[in-house]
């Protein structure tokens, strides 16, 4: 008996654990759209005329769940190659205006996407790529219509965004490149590291039960989020960026994601002196070099960016 009551007991522990560790990636604290518009004025990173004088137009695209993806493109008339940037968890598409003028200067028009139960998007709980692919492909899709199938589309993530377009490039062999700025290698590796850091427990035991309550309440395993999984069988031309300094994303997932792709271009830029997601703060005109010389090796437009005072408004 007092073994069944320990059992129980322990059993109750782990499914409530389970559930909380679950609720961190299905329905993280999120910030407001308005809100993510003030921190980045606040901060200096958007100039509010700047962006009032681009031909921003709202647009609306329909997800395969159901329900709808907000967006905003900004054509570059005329132009035939497309950028959808990509952001990470709990903020929106403001946080991606920031590469915008990186593209945006080389011809590049530019979708940018609140994902899945971010910003003004729909959708119940974040998948972190499971379902947000599938949207993505939808947006890409958008984009051919605007501009002509024989245009060229690439994506631009940042963190989970950037774990998004690689889940995107497995299942969307139209893309012509992949950029992925400090995306985690696996799901279940990055929560085991949170847990391990954060919270001082051990991952082997309570990895597994937030991702059978994940199966339960959203209908994926950890296991089935796995970008170092994915990109094995990628073909389309992929940058990795992540920066040396990375305390909550381990560089080496870089290293490692490069190392795993086995087909086509990729290229490796690791950043100095820069922490999670701030690889181009810190290093502005080499990040826009590398950028480049890797739009160039994959066919599409080459030169740099840095010298536009757009670039300057977006610092």
């Amino acid at each position: 008996m007092p073994f069944l009551i320990v059992a129980a007991i322990t059993t109750l522990f782990l499914v409530g654990a389970g559930w909380y560790f679950s609720g961190l990636v299905l329905r993280p604290r999120l910030f407001g759209y308005d809100e993510t518009w003030d921190i980045e004025v606040g901060k200096g990173r958007i100039d509010p005329a700047w962006w009032k004088s681009l031909p921003a137009e709202e647009a609306w695209i329909d997800s395969p769940f159901g329900y709808r993806i907000h967006a905003i493109w900004v054509p570059s008339i005329p132009s035939k190659q497309t950028v959808i940037l990509v952001h990470g968890i709990t903020y929106t598409l403001w946080g991606s205006v920031k590469y915008m003028p990186l593209f945006w200067n080389r011809g590049f028009n530019v979708l940018l996407i609140d994902n899945r139960h971010h910003g003004k998007s729909g959708g119940r709980n974040c998948t972190f790529g499971f379902r947000e692919r599938w949207d993505v492909k939808a947006c890409t899709d958008w984009v051919y219509g605007q501009t002509g199938q024989d245009s060229a589309v690439g994506l631009h993530g940042e963190s989970m965004g950037a774990a998004i377009v690689l889940q995107t490039a497995a299942v969307d062999p139209r893309l012509r490149f992949v950029v992925s700025d400090c995306a985690p290698a696996d799901l279940s590796e990055e929560l085991g590291a949170r847990l391990s850091d954060d919270y001082r427990l051990p991952a082997w035991l309570f990895v597994p039960a937030a991702s059978l309550v994940t199966k339960l309440r959203a209908g994926f395993w950890f296991s089935q989020v796995s970008p170092i999984h994915d990109v094995t069988s990628v073909q389309t031309p992929i940058l990795f960026v992540h920066g040396q300094d990375d305390d909550y994303v381990c560089p080496q997932m870089a290293q490692r994601l490069h190392d795993a792709k086995v087909h086509g271009l990729r290229r490796l830029y690791l950043a100095p002196h820069a922490t999670h997601a701030q690889s181009f703060w810190k290093n502005k005109l080499e990040y826009d070099q590398v950028l480049g010389s890797f739009l160039e090796d994959s066919g599409l437009m080459a030169g740099t960016a840095e010298a536009s005072p757009a670039l300057d408004r977006a610092r």
